[in-house]
């Protein structure tokens, strides 16, 4: 089994340090079989901020980083190994850039859960997994999923129209998101 030694400090932000060494701790999680492999292909779906970070941290490991984003100045591009510009929301793009790799995270939700989940299905590891990746990407599920789990969130109303807002006085002043498609 390899020895994996994990950076003390590769960000300044202790949340984001988390978030990425959890990341890099699932990936390096694989079957023993791809312990022996020369490089471990790993994809990342957007390649914006926290792209880059991935990237920074994955740069302590044997890993050989793909990253697709519709923006070749984007913030990772000249930090991966391998950069393909593409829609992280069309179903054919994600799925030929996830082909040929072992491991495929994201670094914003907005993406094609589809393509994802016909991957993972075909052996490529998901991280997070796709049926994760449908509750996160609409934020009524995601509301419901907190309630039917016990795990605090704020009031919340579904509304279907504008005319819903006033049967709901008790959270005005409030925030309105879209369902799905909207930016926190």
């Amino acid at each position: 089994m390899a020895n994996i030694q994990f950076p003390t400090k590769t960000l300044d932000f202790p949340a984001i340090q988390t978030l990425t060494l959890s990341i890099w701790a699932r990936v390096i999680q694989l079957p023993t079989f791809l312990y022996f492999c020369r490089m471990i292909k790993v994809g990342i779906l957007g390649g914006g901020q926290l792209g880059r970070m991935l990237l920074q941290a994955a740069a302590n490991y044997e890993v050989e980083t793909y990253v697709m984003d519709a923006d070749e100045t984007c913030p990772a591009a000249h930090l991966c190994r391998f950069f393909i510009k593409g829609d992280i929301r069309d179903y054919e793009s994600v799925y030929r850039f996830g082909q040929h790799l072992q491991v495929m995270t994201i670094e914003i939700e907005n993406v094609n859960v589809e393509a994802l989940e016909k991957l993972e299905s075909e052996g490529v590891k998901i991280i997070p997994k796709p049926s994760v990746l449908r509750i996160i990407n609409n934020k009524i599920l995601q509301k419901q999923f907190y309630v039917s789990h016990d795990i605090p969130t704020a009031e919340f109303a579904i509304l279907e129209s504008k005319k819903n807002i006033g049967l709901h006085p008790q959270l005005i002043p409030g925030v309105q998101k879209l369902a799905i498609g909207g930016y926190d």
